[in-house]
């Protein structure tokens, strides 16, 4: 396999993926782990699944702070430790919400906990 830098046709963003042998392109995503691109030789066009082009719902840094009740400093921390699923695009973090909800739900049920305490 070999890592090669690619250009997001939409976007005009830049990404990098191991291509194999037969020209398919392993590409890790923000919020998808890998993902395949199957190279079609006979047309010339890569198919790609198709969950990748389904909305996925975000927030940015400051979306994310009022939804959680917390700083935008505890928000990037979290981030950076795993517990929030997040890209830099641009320079600007995108969260993905789903992890947002479940920090939050974790968020919630530890200050149950050290309430009875």
């Amino acid at each position: 396999m070999n890592l090669r830098t690619y250009s997001e046709p939409i976007t005009g963003l830049d990404f990098q993926g191991l291509t194999d042998d037969w020209g398919n392109i392993n590409v890790e995503t923000a919020f998808y782990g890998v993902a395949k691109l199957v190279y079609n030789e006979q047309d010339g066009t890569y198919t790609i699944p198709a969950h990748l082009l389904q909305h996925r719902p975000t927030l940015t840094l400051n979306e994310c702070a009022d939804f959680l009740g917390v700083s935008k400093v505890r928000v990037s921390r979290m981030c950076s430790n795993g517990k929030l699923k997040a890209v830099k695009i641009r320079g600007s973090l995108v969260i993905d919400l789903a992890s947002a909800e479940s920090a939050k739900k974790g968020m919630v049920k530890d200050a149950t906990c050290s309430d009875s305490n």
